[in-house]
């Protein structure tokens, strides 16, 4: 009888505790996910979409970006290597290599090599703004609902624009006015699998600079997510070293 007992109260105590599980809300796995893609050092994944961008006497055009990116944020400062193709609204598809590291950022494009260097006040730039962003995040307001997408569990994030913008003006990334950039939207699409890890993200963007317009399109696929990544820049003897004048 006893024992019969004491297996009905641990029954009990198993339901109870089972039953007084929280479910995980879309709020806490979205705050969960984007922390580990912060805290993550590198991140090697598979990126393909389109990017609207104006280009001069040609107008507004799309173009379509396939490829594989990998990206190393432990020195602090971003180094990033994409080697893939870009597309003008099926006019042409063109292998397209960057490579980018404290010191310089490298295009390859029709063969020839770029390669400009980066500068301490675009260095600084660039590292105030991922600092802030990643310091940020969590205070900035958005909306997370579960959805789906292409047939996956997905959370739907809808960012605060003002908040944006106003992290964008503290990063001092701003300071031409011919160069300002404003938010329009910012949509991203938390892909998850069967156990409600990141599988891939979308992202859908509009933003302003000045009189041009800009809107991205992009799926990003994460092949690995904190595993460590030798990132190189591969030289090819068709270089061209822009002046400082243009350096960034």
């Amino acid at each position: 009888m006893k024992k019969i007992l004491a297996l009905a109260l641990c029954a009990c105590a198993v339901f109870c505790f089972s039953g007084c599980q929280k479910k995980a809300t879309a709020e806490s796995m979205e705050r969960k996910i984007t922390q580990q893609l912060i805290d993550a050092k590198y991140i090697d994944s598979d990126v393909f979409g389109t990017i609207g961008v104006n280009m001069g006497n040609m107008g507004h055009r799309q173009l379509s970006v396939s490829g594989n990116v990998k990206t190393d944020t432990s020195s602090g400062f971003p180094k990033l290597n994409l080697d893939g193709t870009l597309g003008i609204e099926g006019l042409m598809s063109l292998p397209f290599k960057m490579y980018m590291d404290e010191n310089k950022s490298t295009i390859n494009l029709l063969g020839q090599t770029q390669e400009t260097p980066i500068n301490e006040d675009t260095k600084s730039k660039i590292t105030n703004a991922i600092n802030l962003a990643s310091q940020n995040q969590a205070d900035i307001s958005r909306t997370v609902k579960e959805t789906t997408y292409n047939d996956m569990k997905a959370l739907e994030i809808d960012y605060d624009i003002n908040q944006l913008n106003m992290l964008l003006s503290a990063s001092g990334a701003q300071n031409d006015p011919n160069k300002k950039t404003t938010v329009e939207q910012m949509k991203i699409y938390y892909l998850l699998n069967e156990n409600n890890d990141i599988h891939s993200c979308v992202i859908n963007a509009s933003s302003i600079t000045g009189t041009d317009k800009t809107e991205i399109n992009l799926t990003i696929k994460f092949n690995s997510i904190g595993q460590p990544l030798n990132i190189t820049s591969d030289q090819t003897e068709n270089t061209q070293q822009s002046t400082s004048s243009q350096a960034a």
